[in-house]
């Protein structure tokens, strides 16, 4: 079987009818692909919905567990799949009726990572945006794309992933953590022998406003997103990293400390302070940014070894300029 398309599903009774839709009126025979719907316990009627939907197809498993969260639900579809390929899609987006027509050939070429194209989707269409272009005019090594500081965009469901590369090294999601694709995706590019890429949109990638990091940006955000720069520091360290693959790293943390940065004021007073404090206690991260290559994140590193408090009020202001 040449894919597995892994869906994650939890209280999503408005959205899944439409994903699983996507993904069951393919154009090719059912025989090449499978469904592996998890069930991370939802409380609404999405289980029903899924239950209902797929009572006359063949290729699809549906699994049921208690909640454990997105990364425990991907991970468990991950072991559970038997396609070459795994595709995670989440079950609030969908993919173009001619998705795997298009992505089948690529798959016959022993590659690592499909680098696939997405549009930004919403509830009025006419908002609808085609994501800038991440592509490759021939394959390439996960190490020659850090050296071009190229980064891929985080969110796990816009690669495809060779099953037997992920079981081999071990790539799994990161349980009970938010912001797990910012931690998954780079360890993945560091390994992989093959990427490419197709020049094709297949995934709407919904945005739903109250599921977003902007709309709903809470302290666990920012304590995990701490925990997923400290991990991928630790990934440079135990891989010995010389400081020109090192600097693809310090790019994320980077972006990742600019995620907190710009989301802090949603935070109440007493929450802003514990992150604050947490920030200080892991002031190694601002050295990354320093040392990232990047003159943006220079600068604001050395405000925030400096001292954190000016450097996030420094940040909020030439923020604002910049909105303005």
């Amino acid at each position: 079987m040449k894919l597995s398309i892994v869906i994650p599903v939890y209280n999503v009774e408005k959205y899944v009818n439409r994903c699983l839709l996507s993904v069951l009126n393919q154009k090719v025979s059912s025989n090449e692909y499978e469904i592996v719907i998890v069930n991370d316990g939802s409380t609404d009627s999405s289980l029903s919905i899924v239950e209902e939907m797929i009572e006359s197809y063949n290729n699809v498993i549906l699994v049921s567990q208690e909640n454990a969260g997105l990364s425990a639900a991907r991970n468990r579809g991950l072991l559970l799949a038997k396609g070459d390929y795994i595709w995670f899609v989440d079950s609030d987006d969908w993919i173009d009726d001619d998705s795997l027509i298009s992505i089948f050939p690529y798959l016959d070429s022993n590659i690592d990572l499909l680098q696939l194209q997405y549009c930004y989707a919403y509830d009025d269409c006419n908002k609808n945006e085609i994501a800038p272009f991440v592509s490759f005019e021939s394959e390439i090594e996960g190490k020659e794309l850090m050296l071009m500081r190229k980064v891929l965009p985080p969110p796990a469901q816009f690669c495809i992933y060779r099953r037997d590369f992920l079981l081999q090294r071990e790539l799994f999601f990161t349980p009970n953590i938010l912001h797990e694709d910012l931690d998954f995706k780079p360890k993945a590019i560091y390994f992989a022998k093959r990427i490419a890429s197709i020049d094709k949109v297949v995934y709407n990638y919904y945005q739903r406003q109250e599921g977003s990091i902007t709309g709903n940006f809470k302290l666990k955000n920012a304590i995990d997103l701490i925990f997923v720069a400290n991990d991928l520091l630790r990934f440079v360290s135990i891989k010995n990293m010389s400081r020109s693959y090192a600097q693809y790293y310090y790019i994320y943390i980077s972006i990742i400390l600019n995620l907190i940065f710009a989301n802090l004021n949603r935070l109440s007073k007493r929450e802003q302070e514990s992150v604050i404090s947490l920030l200080h206690k892991n002031k190694c991260l601002f050295r990354c940014m320093l040392l990232s290559g990047s003159l943006k994140y220079f600068i604001e590193g050395l405000f925030f070894c400096f001292n954190i408090t000016i450097g996030l009020k420094l940040y909020s202001v030439f923020r604002n300029r910049v909105c303005l």
